[in-house]
């Protein structure tokens, strides 16, 4: 992905944007098991759901 500096860029927004691809991306990979997808990512359970909370991720 080519970022154009010359414009407003929300690193804050960008971050999270990534944040949340490599959630859902990993979940998926994972089957929905969110215990395997926290060892994954290195996070625990309890961060990855607030994460999942914040993202509005929500298992199907």
């Amino acid at each position: 992905m080519v970022i154009n500096l010359d414009e407003k860029f929300e690193l804050n927004s960008y971050i999270s944007n990534i944040e949340k691809q490599i959630i859902e991306k990993t979940l998926k990979k994972n089957e929905n098991n969110v215990s395997k997808t926290s060892r994954n990512l290195g996070i625990s359970r309890q961060d990855l759901q607030y994460k999942m909370k914040k993202h509005n991720l929500i298992l199907k």
